[in-house]
Formats: structure tokens, sequence, C-alpha cells
């Protein structure tokens, strides 16, 4: 670090429409159960973005375009 800046490169996507997630069930009431758990057995096939934007930015999280 020693003075200077330092930038972490990021990738930012857009999507015009809803994100299909994995159903999460409401472990609450019940003690959970791996066999029963949709997230590990179920497949959502990925979704095409609509954008994407690269960028740097710094400590802060500061675009430096």
């Amino acid at each position: 670090m020693g003075g200077q800046l330092e930038f972490v490169p990021v990738a930012q996507a857009q999507r015009n429409g809803p994100i299909r997630l994995h159903k999460q069930p409401d472990w609450s009431l019940r003690e959970y159960d791996f066999d029963q758990d949709p997230r590990w057995h179920t497949e959502v096939k990925p979704q095409a973005f609509d954008a994407m934007a690269w960028y740097h930015c710094h400590h802060l999280g500061n675009k430096w375009l």
C-alpha cells in the first residue's frame, strides 16, 4: 500500500427481467434435512445477461473509469 492507490477490477451484470432462484424452504419449524432441501437436488439453468460492464474501483468502491 505505501501511499499508492490500489484499484480492484469489478464486473457488473444487468438483466432486464426476473431472476429465477432456487426455492428456499423455511427450516425454522423443523430440523434441517439435506435430502429434502431443493437447493441441493434441483438445477436452475443459467440465464443470459442483457448488459455487462467492467471497471476498476478503489478501496471505497467508487468507480475509476
